[in-house]
C-alpha cells in the first residue's frame, strides 16, 4: 500500500510535474521532497495547496486506495486470471501476494467487493481450506453491508466448496443452503448464471448427503432455468451428474432418458470440453450400467490421448482397472489400479465418486488375489472394507462387503 508521500509523488511524475512546478510560491522544494519521502508531514493548508497544484481531490491523496487505485489492481488481478473460473496454482500465488498485504484495508465499496472476489479463488489450487471458511466469513459481512447479493451468493458457494473439500459436507450442505434461498428470492436480483452455478452445487451437494428427494427437485428446477434463460454453457454438466447419480442410485429409466439428452447436447455442442466430458460419462456408464469392458478400454484410450486427461487420470486408471479385471486381463489391471499405492487424498471427491475409487480399491485387491499375491489382496480388501463404513448407502458399499467375505472365506480355504 502506498503511503501519503509515495501517493503523492507518483500522481506528480504522471502528470510529468516537477517539485518545483508542485512546490510554486507557497512551499519550498526541499519541504516538498521531505514530504514525498514521507519524513515529514503535509499541513491540511499545505495538503490542500499540493492537492491544487495537481489538479485533483484532497481525498486521493490522503485516501490509500481510491478508484483509480482499485480499478489498477483489478486490471492487475484480471491479467493474472485472465477470465478462468478457477486458478492454477501459480496463478493462485500471485493473486495471494497481490491482495493479501491490502485486503483487512479495502474500502467499502464495489470495486474493493471485486477483489475480495478474486482473493477468495485462491484457497482451493493452494488447498487452504481452512483459511478460505474464514475469510468467507469476513466476506459474507462484507458484502452484507454492501447490499452485494450476487457477489454474496457467490462467496457462500466457495464458503461451502471449502467445507466440502474438509469433507464436511453437512456444513457444506447448509452453507450453499443459505445461497439457494437467496438466489431462488423474488426479493433480490440476481443474474441467471449465478443462479444456474448456485443450483448446481446446490443438487451436487444434496447427493453428497443423501437427500435424494431434494436433490431431484433442485436439479429439475435448475434443467427448466438452463431451457428458460437459453443459457447452455454449464448443461453438459448438469446432464452428466443427473445421469450418473441415475446410475449410481440404479434407476435405469432416468440412466437412458438423460444419456439421451446428453447425446444429442454433445452433437450440438463440439467444443473439445464438452465432448471430452461424453467419454467420462461413458467411462462409467459401460463398466457400471451396461457392462461393455471393451467400451470401457476404448473411452479411456481416447481420454488419455487428450489435454484434459491429467485432471481425470485416476478416473480413467481406476475404471480401465475394472474393465480389464472383468476380462481376465490380471496383470494389466495391477498395473493400472498401481496408483492407488501412492495416490490415496479423496479431499474435495464426491462421495459419488468416493465410491467408485474404494470400489476400486475391492477390484484391486480381487486382482492381487488372482495374481496369487496373498497378502497384498488381503491388505486391500481390509482397506475397501474399512472405508465402505462411511460410504453412503449405495450398490458400490453392499458389493464391496459382499467382495470382501468371498476374497476372506477363498483365502481361508487356500490354508488349509
Amino acid at each position: 500500500m502506498k503511503t501519503l508521500g509515495q501517493r503523492i509523488r507518483s500522481l506528480r511524475k504522471s502528470k510529468k510535474m516537477t517539485l518545483v512546478d508542485i512546490a510554486g510560491e507557497q512551499m519550498t522544494k526541499g519541504m516538498l521532497s521531505l514530504i514525498e519521502n514521507d519524513k515529514a508531514k503535509p499541513s491540511i493548508e499545505n495538503l490542500q495547496y499540493i492537492a491544487n497544484q495537481l489538479h485533483v481531490e484532497v481525498s486521493v491523496l490522503t485516501d490509500p486506495f481510491p478508484l483509480t487505485e482499485l480499478r489498477r489492481i483489478i486490471d492487475d488481478l484480471h491479467q493474472i486470471v485472465q477470465n478462468k473460473k478457477w486458478l492454477d496454482v501459480s496463478q493462485a500465488i500471485q493473486v495471494k501476494n497481490l491482495v493479501e498485504p491490502i485486503i483487512s484495508e479495502l474500502p467499502a465499496n464495489y470495486e474493493a467487493a471485486q477483489i475480495y472476489l478474486y482473493y477468495l479463488k485462491v484457497f482451493p489450487p493452494l488447498e487452504a481450506f481452512e483459511q478460505g471458511i474464514e475469510e468467507a466469513k469476513k466476506a459474507v459481512v462484507f458484502f452484507k453491508e454492501l447490499a452485494l447479493y450476487k457477489e454474496l451468493a457467490t462467496t457462500y458457494t466457495l464458503q461451502a466448496i471449502f467445507y466440502f473439500n474438509q469433507l464436511q459436507f453437512e456444513q457444506a450442505y447448509e452453507t450453499i443452503q443459505v445461497a439457494y434461498k437467496l438466489v431462488q428470492s423474488p426479493y433480490y436480483t440476481i443474474d441467471p448464471i449465478t443462479r444456474i452455478d448456485v443450483s448446481y452445487h446446490m443438487a451436487s451437494f444434496c447427493y453428497a448427503t443423501n437427500r435424494l428427494d431434494e436433490a431431484d427437485q433442485v436439479l429439475q428446477h435448475l434443467l427448466k432455468t438452463c431451457h428458460e434463460e437459453k443459457i447452455f454453457h454449464f448443461y453438459a454438466h448438469i446432464i452428466r451428474m443427473a445421469a450418473y447419480a441415475a446410475m449410481i442410485l440404479q434407476q435405469p429409466e432416468k440412466v437412458e432418458m438423460y444419456r439421451e439428452r446428453l447425446e444429442k447436447y454433445t452433437a450440438f455442442d463440439t467444443h473439445p470440453n464438452t465432448q471430452y466430458y461424453l467419454h467420462v460419462f461413458y467411462l462409467f456408464y459401460y463398466n457400471t450400467y451396461d457392462s461393455k469392458p471393451l467400451k470401457v478400454l476404448e473411452h479411456a484410450r481416447i481420454m488419455k490421448e487428450s489435454d484434459e486427461a491429467f485432471e481425470t487420470l485416476p478416473y480413467i486408471e481406476v475404471e480401465t482397472g475394472k474393465a480389464l479385471y472383468k476380462l481376465g486381463r490380471f496383470q494389466e489391471a495391477c498395473e493400472a489400479f498401481h496408483f492407488f499405492e501412492t495416490e490415496r487424498n479423496w479431499n474435495g471427491v464426491h462421495p459419488f465418486n468416493t465410491a467408485r475409487f474404494q470400489e476400486g480399491l475391492a477390484y484391486y485387491a480381487c486382482t492381487l488375489f488372482e495374481l496369487g499375491q496373498m497378502e497384498a489382496a488381503k491388505k486391500w480388501i481390509l482397506r475397501a472394507y474399512e472405508e465402505q463404513k462411511i460410504m453412503l448407502p449405495l450398490a458400490e458399499k453392499q458389493w464391496i462387503c459382499d467382495t470382501y467375505n468371498w476374497l476372506m472365506e477363498q483365502m481361508i480355504k487356500n490354508n488349509e
